[in-house]
């Protein structure tokens, strides 16, 4: 449960099956019972992935700002393949359940101030995709008419609500239950400006572009990293170091600990089994007296950046957020515990932002520069992600729906940087 939510959900298996509880202040609890199994999530999220990685080669080129032709277009994917999902996760009280939510969450349909906060708790041992049906109205949309695409994109909570996962599974809330101030943070206990390490893979066109507005928001930087030429088994410890301990305590000139963990880089989730899935960086090289260059690239299996002996977790004073700028790097799935974000959020974590698929490289650079611009302002993290698929909604793209959150939303900065 999140106080600071409007609403909170939670997923949970009962008898073999799951159900979906509902809590909003002042209304009698809902407690749903519903028809797809756990042994069905991994099916449904392949589902949704594929229509979102589709959605994505629709808004592929460098130009943010998209016509009213192509957001339709990818509004009218994600609306089917959503309501699929809709009807297999609710069976036939999807459409009963449809106008539940609409009295349980009145400010769905509010476009612009305040829009109501939604916390689904459950999520990383049943990644159920709520945030991607369209629960508030499901009527047959009309996706001739520009001007009904702000419409249609308000049925889905992932545009209509401030919506955030739970950054704990069952096992870490055991073992933390002692501790509830710690679990229930919600302020990054930062100094002005925020520290920003800053993880890249120079091949991709957006790295420029978001080191160069990290400067211009004013943040103190780590980074770019990497930053030399090393070998396999020198990164590795490195990068485990940077990831697990945020203090760092071989870098004198910056004593504390980092506030943001920046990753732009590709991360590779083909390989059957998630512990395989690799995080991949780079560096360019330049050569024959800088006439050209290549990229020195790094990667790194999930299972190598595991903590050990030594290299462990927690050494620093406090996790940062991690936001991963990536290629499917939230690829959370009942099995894939091992995922980044699952990895991170098991061993410590309090705050990872992801993507579910492959984001284009400007569109990924633009929807970065829209959440930092509003969260090292001091708005908090859910506002800032709510702000940046609104801000590019706008422009007729709905890219800002790949991004997941897996936080409080209420998180922020104890100081802001703007």
């Amino acid at each position: 449960m999140d106080p600071d939510s409007d609403i909170n959900m939670a997923v949970y298996a009962a008898n073999g099956l799951l159900r979906l509880r509902i809590v909003v202040p002042q209304q009698p609890h809902l407690d749903i019972p519903l028809s797809v199994t756990p042994g069905r999530l991994p099916e449904l999220r392949k589902v949704l992935s594929t229509c979102l990685l589709d959605m994505a080669k629709i808004l592929q080129d460098k130009e943010v700002e998209k016509s009213s032709e192509i957001s339709l277009d990818a509004l009218r994917q994600l609306y089917a393949v959503g309501s699929e999902i809709g009807i297999d996760i609710f069976g036939c009280l999807y459409d009963s359940i449809s106008q539940s939510f609409q009295a349980y969450v009145p400010g769905w349909n509010r476009d612009g101030n305040a829009p109501p906060r939604v916390y689904l708790d459950g999520t990383l041992e049943y990644p159920l995709p709520l945030e991607f049906v369209p629960l508030f109205n499901t009527a047959d949309p009309d996706f001739n008419d520009p001007g009904e695409i702000a419409a249609i994109a308000r049925r889905f909570p992932v545009f209509s609500t401030i919506f955030c996962r739970s950054p704990m599974s069952a096992v870490r809330k055991e073992k933390t239950i002692h501790d509830q101030a710690s679990a229930a943070k919600t302020i990054i206990d930062n100094q002005s400006p925020p520290l920003v390490r800053l993880f890249v893979n120079e091949d991709l066109d957006g790295v420029a572009v978001e080191h160069a507005f990290f400067r211009q928001l004013g943040a103190c930087l780590r980074g770019p990293w990497p930053d030399v030429k090393m070998s396999k088994p020198d990164f590795l410890e490195r990068l485990s170091q940077q990831i697990w301990d945020a203090a760092c305590p071989g870098e004198p000139a910056y004593p504390r600990p980092d506030d943001v963990q920046h990753f732009v880089c590709h991360y590779d989730t083909t390989a059957a089994l998630s512990r395989d899935h690799t995080v991949q960086l780079g560096r360019r090289v330049q050569l024959l007296g800088g006439a050209w260059s290549v990229v020195s690239q790094y990667s790194a299996a999930l299972r190598e950046l595991l903590p050990n002996g030594t290299v462990r977790a927690g050494k620093g004073t406090r996790r940062p957020l991690v936001f991963l700028n990536a290629c499917a790097s939230s690829d959370v799935t009942p099995e894939g515990v091992m995922s980044f974000p699952g990895m991170l959020l098991e061993w410590g974590g309090d705050a990872v932002i992801g993507t579910e698929v492959a984001v284009p490289d400007m569109a990924a650079a633009e929807f970065a520069r829209l959440f930092y611009t509003e969260f090292l302002a001091g708005k908090t993290l859910g506002e800032a992600i709510y702000e940046a698929r609104a801000a590019l909604m706008r422009v007729g793209n709905p890219i800002g729906a790949i991004y997941s959150a897996y936080a409080l939303p209420g998180l922020r900065l104890k100081e802001p940087a703007i």
